[in-house]
């Protein structure tokens, strides 16, 4: 292979460990925290259909079967490609149609929804965690699942917490109430606060972007639309609180702001004020509902937020951080954004016919709380964020060669 090769959209599939015979025309990999990495593969089966006063169709090809585990390895080919790892839920018959030379040839175009490695994360479990912290319960569950954990640590310990939900759910209810990010990039597990990650940003490895609008340059930044105007109705009102009982009093106690908070937890019986009753777990101490108001914080600070899109990279995933540049760019708009939800589109080129007409193109919904601007002095653009460890296929389901937590870039 030339090293002055160009680098052009690629994807390649493999079933159970082998290379997929049939051509594979579009792909499309969803990627969204709290949410299962979602892969719709369109795969073109070629076949025999009735001739010859047959009326029974004929193929050399089946279905992928349910469960089968994939691996899709996608990016700008040879040197900008990932990989994305799941599991076959489900096909559909997108397209049948007849060659117009050959009449009895038969092409059928089938689409397959692929779920990520965290699929088996989907049983119910009926499991009572005593004396522990949510980074902790975070980790055993990694473990459990044959993935690798790269968390946060969280300073607080939960008495008792009784799961009684699949892996995957527990987990994006744990981070949501903390205020944490929950991720699961093949066979790494992200359990992360959003926070540290955007005060990291001297040491990642960040895809920038941009919208010069000069002619002959190729903007990588194809669309940019940032929300505008209210995201509520006028209606509503957002009011967060902590309930809790007055070890005291024995009463129930109601607070919004830490003053009324400190106030009820002290020896000083107080009237209970109580506006709305939620589906939440009580408070033990001043210092947990502390945490509890500080992770209603974190959970809604990032409120600007806005949609792209870009020229492929695989380096945009949730999680992690990109940069919009460029005097094509708002100057209230530039800077580094959150990466909340990015959809992969590829299109291979025909197999006969112009071999650069592939595509590849991501979608993106993006959000931050405020501008950002780099500080950083041209990294590496290969250097990882996190060293990526090699992932293995064992009976069947995807594993990480290096089960264990570790803490994320910190």
């Amino acid at each position: 292979m030339s090293s002055k090769m160009k680098a052009a959209p690629f994807f390649g599939v493999e079933v159970s460990g082998r290379a997929l015979n049939q051509y594979a025309s579009d792909l499309q990999i969803i990627q969204e925290t709290d949410k299962h990495t979602i892969a719709l593969l369109d795969v073109q089966y070629r076949g025999l259909g009735a001739s010859n006063g047959n009326t029974k169709a004929t193929s050399k090809w089946t279905y992928i079967k349910e469960n089968t585990p994939i691996r899709i390895t996608y990016g700008m080919y040879p040197n900008y490609v990932d990989t994305f790892l799941g599991y076959v839920a489900s096909y559909k018959i997108v397209k049948t149609t007849t060659d117009k030379v050959f009449a009895s040839i038969i092409t059928t175009r089938v689409q397959y929804t692929i779920v990520g490695a965290s699929m088996p994360m989907q049983s119910s479990v009926n499991t009572a965690w005593k004396h522990i912290s949510p980074s902790a319960i975070a980790s055993r569950i990694a473990v459990k699942n044959g993935l690798r954990a790269i968390i946060h640590p969280y300073n607080a310990v939960y008495d008792y917490r009784l799961q009684n939900a699949s892996d995957f759910q527990f987990l994006c209810e744990l981070a949501n109430e903390i205020g944490y990010r929950f991720y699961v990039d093949n066979t790494d597990m992200y359990f992360i606060d959003p926070n540290i990650v955007m005060s990291q940003n001297t040491l990642r490895n960040i895809p920038q972007f941009w919208a010069l609008n000069t002619p002959g340059v190729k903007d990588t930044l194809e669309s940019f639309a940032p929300s505008v105007g209210t995201t509520t109705s006028e209606t509503l009102v957002a009011k967060r609180s902590i309930t809790g009982i007055n070890p005291l009093t024995g009463r129930i106690i109601d607070a919004n702001q830490q003053y009324a908070l400190y106030e009820a937890f002290t020896s000083i019986p107080r009237a209970p004020m109580l506006s709305k009753y939620e589906q939440t777990y009580p408070v033990d101490s001043y210092a947990e509902a502390v945490q509890r108001l500080d992770a209603s914080t974190m959970r809604n600070q990032y409120w600007s937020t806005a949609e792209a899109s870009v020229i492929g990279d695989y380096r945009v995933k949730p999680n992690k951080l990109v940069e919009f540049v460029g005097q094509g760019v708002p100057e209230d708009n530039a800077g580094l954004w959150l990466v909340k939800k990015a959809t992969h589109k590829l299109t291979m080129p025909p197999k006969s016919g112009n071999t650069t007409a592939g595509i590849y193109k991501i979608d993106m919904k993006v959000l931050r709380n405020q501008s950002y601007t780099i500080t950083y002095s041209s990294p590496n653009i290969l250097s990882p964020v996190t060293d990526k460890v090699a992932p293995k296929l064992v009976n069947g389901v995807w594993k990480s060669t290096n089960v264990g937590a570790q803490s994320y870039a910190g």
